[in-house]
């Protein structure tokens, strides 16, 4: 009841014409408020506050009832937005992920944009992540009460104001240097360069592209051309803006390749997202324990950088690492007692 509760607050946030629906969604799927300008907040309240959970989870009836309350009410060049709630886990109904994604994106090539927000640690975070990806959304991802006071409260009009569109990242570089990493998205490559497509930016969003680079020598300064391109939505025209930079050769034979403060934090963040995702397959593949060791080790460097933690962003995806890394000491331990016959 508590979480509801923390939900209504983000309502003060809306404008009295913003149009707002609300639907329920598990053995089947219902309108709880149907879409409307939002006005007097009470019966919204009313209707929040009645969600309860059930059994089920036919995600696919859910998803498709919320894209049909916002083509009700579809207005070209504004923000016309479903937020799907979900732990992403479909057992009823239409339950293949393929299929469910591809109906979505229909919807999202009509113009109707898509978030996700991952709830719980036990959810299906690759669908949930595919879906906002296809409807040019955010993922958000919810473990406790507190995070959802986040995604509702503090980022609430990033999640729908949108700023800028197909957002494109192109990184060149010279033959002296390989690309041996980016982190966080799945790049196109071609000759000397490399082009990210980011999810599209939404007021208040920051994304990040980081790069790592490999040369056998520094002789020179080795340059770097990053050209970010966009639809600007408030000014209805497509930006370029590029920027120059430079590798320059350390002054000693070693440096600290971590000593700029945004890189050593945007770092640590990216490893333990890919901690996450080396866990992920690992655990499907049912190799618990060396899920469990890469977690322990992206811990103990996110920890030995930042002995205090006193890094709020760190923090955040450290407690969802963390969280898995509680389910999976239980698990594993769990299975060794059972291998052992109930060992006393």
């Amino acid at each position: 009841q508590h979480r509801w509760l923390l939900l209504v607050r983000g309502i003060h946030q809306h404008q009295a014409d913003d149009i707002i629906g609300i639907v329920g969604f598990d053995s089947g799927a219902q309108v709880l408020y149907p879409s409307s300008r939002l006005g007097n907040s009470d019966s919204l309240r009313y209707a929040i506050d009645c969600l309860a959970p059930g059994g089920s989870t036919n995600l696919h009836s859910g998803l498709m009832l919320g894209y049909a309350e916002v083509k009700k009410h579809f207005r070209p060049g504004a923000t016309n937005r479903v937020i799907l709630l979900t732990d992403g886990i479909a057992n009823t109904g239409v339950v293949d992920p393929g299929r469910i994604a591809a109906e979505s994106s229909e919807f999202n090539g009509q113009g109707i944009d898509l978030s996700t927000i991952g709830v719980g640690l036990d959810l299906n975070n690759d669908l949930l992540r595919t879906l906002a990806r296809s409807g040019r959304g955010l993922y958000h991802f919810i473990s406790d009460y507190k995070d959802i006071n986040k995604v509702f409260v503090n980022e609430v009009q990033s999640l729908i104001s949108s700023v800028a569109k197909t957002v494109q990242v192109k990184i060149e570089y010279g033959p002296e240097l390989q690309l041996e990493k980016i982190y966080g998205y799945t790049p196109r490559y071609a000759n000397g360069s490399a082009t990210v497509t980011m999810d599209d930016m939404n007021n208040g969003l920051t994304q990040v592209v980081m790069a790592k680079f490999r040369t056998h020598s520094v002789k020179s300064t080795l340059p770097v051309k990053v050209r970010l391109s966009y639809y600007d939505v408030r000014r209805k025209c497509q930006i370029e803006e590029v920027q120059e930079l430079s590798l320059v050769p350390a002054e000693s034979g070693s440096c600290d390749l971590l000593a700029d403060v945004e890189v050593k934090k945007n770092y640590t963040i990216a490893e333990l997202a890919d901690s996450l995702f080396a866990m992920a397959g690992l655990a499907r593949s049912g190799n618990y324990s060396r899920a469990l060791n890469t977690l322990d080790a992206s811990v103990a460097t996110a920890y030995r950088r930042y002995p205090n933690m006193e890094d709020q962003d760190i923090r955040f995806i450290l407690d969802i690492v963390e969280g898995y890394r509680r389910d999976l000491k239980v698990y594993n331990e769990h299975s060794r007692r059972s291998d052992c016959g109930g060992c006393r």
